[in-house]
């Protein structure tokens, strides 16, 4: 009598962990499938009924590489072949999905070896990553811009570490003010650059009482030798300790 009443709690322990574990996965934010080592789906959370496009039930009917995209299918079936044999560990990728109007969605997936109503399974978690793609091409096309921007200005834009010590970014402009490549400025100290360094003392000084620099009037040095007048507007970022800033050559309207 005790060994049953013993079985029957571990029954219950068994029927109550299965139950908390479908709750949770009912209401993933991310889709999760179980898949059979043929690529049937035996188990379809809400959140993969709204990436695919199918109804719960509908993906209980269709197997994985009915969502796959075409040249995908024989990798698909070749890594569940190798996560259901314990190949290979779980590992996160991305891939596309073809939802059930032929859309195709890009997803971020995670997939490993399980079981599943007593038969080895596959089990696969994978989330939407369509807004994180279009935040990425969009931040790209941002960057992309702003360095046609910088590199296409008519005046001399440059990045560099507030103490002098290097050169971080320049633009063409810049470069022709200093008569150097890029090779040779970038990554160089900027105090080089400075025939007078009490002007760049003054310019720091008022940089770190004001945080930034309007139109100082200031001598350069380029490399034949030659002193060009300049004026340069900068900004400092106190706590990177990096200034930015422009500058242009005056020189022929003295």
């Amino acid at each position: 009598m005790h060994d049953i009443t013993k079985l029957k709690q571990a029954e219950e322990a068994m029927r109550e962990s299965e139950k908390n574990f479908r709750t949770v996965v009912k209401n993933a934010n991310d889709g999760l499938i179980i898949a059979s080592s043929t690529g049937a789906h035996l188990y379809a959370n809400r959140r993969a009924s709204e990436i695919t496009g199918y109804s719960v039930e509908e993906l209980l009917t269709i197997r994985m590489d009915e969502l796959a995209y075409p040249d995908e299918i024989p990798k698909l079936f070749e890594t569940l072949k190798k996560r259901i044999n314990g190949e290979e560990i779980s590992r996160q990728y991305e891939t596309v999905i073809v939802q059930k109007e032929g859309k195709t969605v890009p997803i971020e997936i995670t997939g490993a070896k399980t079981f599943w109503q007593d038969q080895v399974a596959d089990i696969v978690i994978f989330r939407d990553i369509s807004e994180s793609k279009r935040a990425n091409e969009l931040l790209r096309e941002s960057e992309e811009k702003y360095r046609n921007l910088f590199n296409n200005a008519e005046v001399g834009m440059f990045r560099t570490r507030l103490d002098g010590s290097e050169i971080l970014d320049l633009n063409d402009k810049f470069l022709d003010i200093c008569g150097r490549t890029r090779e040779e400025v970038q990554g160089s100290p900027s105090v080089i650059h400075w025939p007078d360094p009490s002007e760049r003392e003054e310019i720091v000084c008022r940089l770190e009482l004001e945080g930034h620099v309007l139109d100082f009037e200031c001598e350069m040095l380029n490399k034949q030798g030659e002193v060009r007048t300049c004026l340069t507007s900068l900004v400092l970022y106190r706590e990177q300790g990096i200034l930015e800033g422009s500058i242009i050559d005056i020189t022929e309207r003295k």
